[in-house]
């Protein structure tokens, strides 16, 4: 996987992992916690490590370089 070939959705998940990150942080350091920013901060973590793993629109199928 080359993270540098695919910049727009590597740019999107890595904004999704560090948004996820920072809505976690800011619920566990502030009382009470909030459970719901937890979930979301997940959620946004998960999302953002499907955009790592994805292609960009416009790349097609397979995996040889032409």
């Amino acid at each position: 996987m080359n993270l540098l070939s695919n910049w727009k959705t590597t740019a999107a998940g890595l904004a999704a992992v560090f948004g996820g990150l920072a809505t976690i942080t800011h619920a566990v350091a502030t009382s009470p916690l909030d459970p719901t920013a937890i979930y979301s901060g997940v959620t946004s973590i998960a999302a953002g490590i499907g955009l790592l793993a994805a292609k960009d629109g416009n790349v097609t199928g397979g995996s040889v370089k032409q």
